[in-house]
């Protein structure tokens, strides 16, 4: 089910301005704060989040951790395919399990796109500093 969701998502659109650009896109931009993504996302980097509320397989999610703003975590199957095993790149000895059906209640969206910024104020301006999931 959730695949299906994601490829049918992904066939109603015709590429990343016209998302960007009309508002019709079900990608959302969320801004890097802090380094526990170091080194693949830097503070002030942006990522563009495709909504989703199942793990889609390995890759980065936007995941809500109790915390004021969701945290951004690699996620892969754990030991048992019931769990998912997160972690933050900059400290990887730090991953943890989350049972999958947890992880679906708590996800966000899956990172489809990152892009590194060399002039955040600008693009935080330019991408709209609030656009997330």
């Amino acid at each position: 089910m959730c695949s299906e969701e994601f490829e049918a998502r992904r066939k109603s659109s015709s590429g990343l301005m016209e998302w960007l650009g009309r508002g019709a896109s079900p990608l959302r931009v969320h801004w890097v704060d802090g380094s526990a993504m170091a080194p693949t996302l830097r503070p002030g980097d942006a990522v563009f989040v495709l909504p989703t509320t199942c793990y889609e397989g390995e890759g980065i999610y936007l995941v809500e951790d109790g915390g004021d703003v969701p945290s951004l975590f690699r996620a892969m199957t754990g030991a048992s395919r019931e769990d998912i095993r997160l972690s933050f790149d900059a400290a990887p000895h730090s991953a943890f399990t989350m049972p999958r059906d947890r992880f679906n209640e708590r996800v966000l969206g899956l990172v489809v796109a990152e892009l590194r910024v060399t002039q955040p104020s600008k693009a935080r301006k330019a991408l709209g500093a609030s656009r997330t999931p």
